[in-house]
């Protein structure tokens, strides 16, 4: 089998990081065992008064997994597992030029060819040393996603607006530190806190970001900010403003058309 693989230096599977510069490459010379993909959907689904049977509606797609078990075979010592090992974890862990894991170009043969993340490595198994003291043999199962690129700055024109990405509320987030991150502008967090539906954050809110064209719709209104002095006359248009956009804040961004 080792002088097999010697001879042949074939590559049956890759991955290949396609954000990172220069890119990363991760290869195995043995078959993929058990490579399986899964697609599925997403129903949403409720019951009502004499209805025998439930209500579907289509939520929204899913991301399609692929999954395989992978193997590094050392023949020699020059065949660094070790190394090949330390590349593929660090494909689940942060870079922290782009803030998050990279995407990957995952490839089998000349038939497959997919942009994914990978979700997860786990069950590494270590084989038995050899007599030089290396690892002979690693083996360990690989998840991967689909990965569809989104921009929140949409370039097709006719993209409908009520496309949107989740991002998950951090300790501490406003909805406008949110906007700047997602927008590049503070201003946009009253359209969040709008269609969130919530005053504030707290840890794990779901969020949806949509495009930056539907927060600058006719109904996403104009917005500035209003500093209001300390007096009753002053306090009582607060009190109105307030009572008027069903909000408990006594700062925030406003309407033009008010």
């Amino acid at each position: 089998m080792g002088v097999a693989k010697l001879l042949s230096g074939l590559v049956t599977w890759s991955l290949v990081t396609l954000d990172q510069v220069p890119p990363v490459e991760v290869s195995g010379e043995f078959h993929p065992e058990g490579l399986t993909e899964d697609l599925s959907t997403d129903w949403a689904g409720d019951f009502t008064a004499g209805r025998e049977d439930e209500i579907l509606q289509w939520a929204g797609g899913t991301s399609n997994r692929i999954a395989f078990r992978a193997r590094f075979w050392r023949d020699h010592f020059l065949d660094d597992i070790a190394s090949k090992v330390a590349l593929v974890k660090g494909l689940v862990a942060k870079d922290p030029l782009l803030g998050r894991p990279p995407t990957v170009l995952f490839t089998v043969g000349a038939d497959i060819a997919v942009n994914c993340v990978v979700e997860s490595v786990g069950g590494i198994r270590y084989g038995k040393p050899r007599l030089d003291g290396f690892i002979r043999e690693v083996i360990f199962d690989i998840a991967l996603r689909r990965y569809t690129e989104f921009s929140i700055d949409a370039i097709d024109p006719t993209a409908p607006v009520s496309e949107s990405r989740v991002y998950y509320a951090k300790r501490g987030d406003t909805f406008e530190q949110v906007a700047f991150h997602e927008y590049n502008s503070p201003a946009h967090g009253p359209y969040l806190r709008k269609r969130s539906k919530l005053y504030e954050l707290t840890f794990g809110d779901k969020i949806h970001i949509y495009p930056k064209r539907a927060t600058l719709r006719k109904d996403a209104s104009e917005r500035y900010s209003i500093p209001f002095a300390q007096d009753d006359e002053t306090d009582g248009v607060r009190r109105t403003v307030i009572e008027k956009h069903d909000s408990p804040y006594r700062a925030h961004f406003l309407s033009v058309d008010l």
